[in-house]
């Protein structure tokens, strides 16, 4: 090696170099191909030798990128034709292989990025038993990464060569030669790279990857059952998720990924819908239509609803628990402009939730109340709600708007009855935060005192039939004259008598000191009553 360092220097020519090095590399070669058949007797100690001299042939090619006359036009013209006519005419797979990695790792990534239709044309020309798809990768990868440092250079030659365009073509190639002998994993694992490199380099370009996708959804359609194994659903499953964390909800309205999910097993369709369900919820991605929010109940659908046959007690608590709370949150991210449209999207996610089991429903139904309160409030701002607003120019609410927020909360109170028997605590508390939406968002009326009736005697059944333990009892009592004192949506004889049913109750708590710090409060109750009529919240 060190006679080959001397030669290099007394030539004058940087052609004379290249072709020495190159006439080097395939003597090298073509003894490397050799040694496997001659040699050492002993197997092991004749593949030591190879790969001693594996070193010896890589070497060659890292000092043909060192040398400085080989600059771009020379790579173009001299130093890769001759590099692909020494791959091709071994005829060796593991040489082809080997050298093939070598050119894509020695050389720069701006040299491979003008000379990217010829490296692929010559990946596609080399012996069926190279692993063209590990090639493919390597190179992938690297201009990946060169795009995601070197964005302006990418965009330069786009304009002159279209990179996605040439990707796709060979690898197009790729499936219609080997497709039929290649593992389908393979073929997918593939079609993964493609995928990271489309979105690392073209990060606003959403048909890229449909493209993709369509290609994925082809691949599968010519695979007999006996191909699709669990690995390569595996991989499949990485080709869906991939997307999520840059276009979120936008790979819903690509038309190709509902029909990949179809080959998915039920187990990795829960797991396609927890990444979907992740990135939406890590992105705080708005949802403004009822379109997308159908598509995302049907993709979430397996978490949703759960597997059949699916043993809940046996899933990982933590991680059912916080499944369920992500479910949960995305009420909160539909944001309907008009509010008979978010009342329909809030129904249709009810309407999914409660195909789930009590012990779902029990994370998911009081993420829907609370997201009917905050509508109902939205509603309705009627003139004088507060002291401070008592001299606006606020219009009244119409008969239209009231019948609505009558609905909002008639529903709101039907949501919360499913999870009473799980949670009667939790829904006391959500009984008396609709008590005090209604007495915030609306001046006194009949319809309005009748449905806080509804609410409060509701309460009052909680407390009386579901609640058991002593302290619980206590905090909860504290909570209803709380939730009263500042409710304003009865008249002066049904406050006295809540206020009279109330002081009855906290006489019968079982501790002395809890009876007295509740009949103390209820004083609280009967000093609003004398001027209650005049009084505002």
């Amino acid at each position: 090696m060190k006679g080959t360092i001397f030669y290099i220097y007394i030539f004058r020519e940087i052609s004379d170099c290249i072709s020495f090095l190159l006439q080097n590399l395939s003597e090298m070669n073509r003894l490397w191909i050799r040694m496997q058949h001659i040699g050492a007797k002993d197997k092991a100690q004749r593949e030591a030798d190879r790969n001693e001299l594996n070193m010896v042939v890589g070497e060659n090619i890292v000092r043909l990128s060192n040398l400085e006359g080989v600059d771009l036009e020379t790579y173009k013209t001299s130093v890769l034709p001759r590099l692909f006519e020494l791959i091709h005419g071994c005829k060796d797979p593991i040489s082809q292989q080997y050298l093939m990695d070598c050119i894509i790792q020695v050389f720069s990534d701006d040299y491979h990025l003008h000379t990217l239709e010829k490296l692929l044309d010559a990946c596609t020309n080399l012996h069926n038993s190279v692993d063209i798809k590990t090639i493919f990768i390597t190179l992938m990868d690297r201009l990946a990464n060169f795009a995601s440092s070197q964005g302006n250079e990418i965009a330069a030659v786009d304009k002159e060569v279209n990179i996605f365009g040439l990707f796709k073509k060979f690898i197009d190639k790729i499936l219609d030669e080997q497709g039929p002998i290649m593992e389908l994993k393979k073929l997918i694992e593939l079609q993964v790279a493609f995928i990271r490199f489309s979105i690392r380099s073209y990060p606003t370009r959403i048909d890229y990857i449909n493209e993709i996708l369509d290609s994925a959804v082809k691949i599968m359609q010519i695979q007999p059952s006996k191909n699709i194994t669990e690995d390569s659903l595996k991989s499949l499953v990485k080709l869906l998720t991939i997307p999520l964390d840059t276009l979120s909800l936008a790979v819903l309205n690509m038309s190709h990924f509902p029909t990949l999910m179809q080959y998915l097993s039920p187990g990795l369709k829960k797991a396609v819908a927890k990444q979907i369900l992740l990135a939406l919820v890590n992105t705080h991605t708005k949802m403004k239509d009822l379109d997308i929010v159908q598509k995302l109940l049907a993709f979430i659908n397996p978490l949703v609803e759960g597997i059949s046959g699916e043993d809940e007690a046996k899933d990982n608590l933590y991680e059912f628990e916080e499944t369920q709370t992500n479910i949960a949150k995305i009420v909160h991210l539909v944001t309907c402009a008009d509010p008979k449209l978010q009342l329909e999207a809030i129904l249709k996610i009810k309407d999914s939730f409660s195909k789930g089991t009590i012990n779902r429903m029990k994370f998911t139904f009081p993420s829907l109340v609370w997201a009917l309160y905050r509508l109902g409030s939205s509603i309705i701002k009627t003139k004088g709600e507060t002291e401070a607003e008592a001299d606006d120019d606020v219009p009244e609410a119409t008969p239209e708007e009231l019948a609505l927020r009558t609905k909002i909360f008639d529903l709101a109170y039907q949501t919360i009855e499913p999870i009473l028997a799980a949670q009667p605590e939790m829904c006391l508390k959500l009984l008396l935060q609709g008590i005090q939406t209604m007495s915030l968002n609306g001046a006194r009326s009949e319809e309005g005192e009748k449905m806080a009736a509804l609410y409060m005697n509701r309460v009052m059944t909680i407390y009386q039939e579901e609640i058991a333990d002593s302290d619980a009892k206590y905090k909860a009592i504290t909570l209803i004259i709380g939730a009263l004192v500042k409710t304003r949506l009865f008249s002066k004889e049904n406050f006295v008598a809540l206020a009279r049913k109330i002081t009855q109750f906290c006489a019968k708590l079982l501790k002395k000191q809890d009876q007295c710090k509740a009949v103390l409060m209820c004083a609280h109750l009967f000093s609003f009553t004398k001027d209650y009529v005049k009084m505002k919240y």
